[in-house]
């Protein structure tokens, strides 16, 4: 997304912020703010998500959203792997995972780059294909053809016996989610 476009969306999002908070409408301040730190991480203004991180959870708690408490946790991994803590980009993925369960429309792919990243940095080469699959499973949002066929290149040299061509296909799968501003 171009960067006119980002700020656009942000001001705008921030605007229906204003007016639930206003109003007092829990379910669109949510919203709002799940919408507002998704902004924020493809913009990849670290800072905002470090800020807005904790509003989403909170929000997901008051409106009884655990499909928001997931998201919040899927923020909080990606702003682990920014910090360079990789066991907590785990466990916090994890963690989104389970509460998300398997809600259709729940945003897997903003837990599991960064899960995908950490698994690859520590040369777990299975664990980070195990996280690609799940990006390719029919219930989630389809991410775009090049990353499509890059993660199920991946998976199939896996499938296929050969770690290495594996490990580069996830490697530039990831590259790519960075340059897409998917991570």
């Amino acid at each position: 997304m171009p960067p006119r476009d980002l700020e656009e969306a942000r001001e705008y999002l921030e605007r229906s912020l204003a007016i639930a908070e206003r109003i007092g409408e829990v379910l669109l301040r949510a919203n709002s703010l799940w919408a507002l730190t998704a902004t924020a991480l493809v913009s990849h203004d670290v800072e905002a998500v470090r800020s807005l991180a904790p509003q989403v959870m909170a929000a997901g708690e008051a409106a009884a959203d655990l499909g928001m408490v997931g998201t919040a946790k899927a923020y909080l991994a990606w702003l682990a792997w920014q910090d360079g803590r990789p066991k907590d980009v785990v466990a916090l993925a994890d963690e989104a995972l389970e509460l998300w369960g398997t809600t259709v429309f729940a945003p897997h792919w903003l837990c599991l780059w960064p899960l995908i990243a950490v698994h690859l940095g520590a040369g777990q080469v299975a664990e980070a294909v195990a996280a690609g699959r799940q990006m390719l499973e029919p219930s989630q949002s389809r991410p775009t053809d090049e990353l499509e066929s890059l993660l199920g290149s991946a998976c199939a040299a896996w499938d296929q016996g050969e770690p290495e061509a594996a490990r580069a296909k996830m490697a530039e799968a990831l590259e790519l989610a960075k340059d897409l501003h998917r991570l």
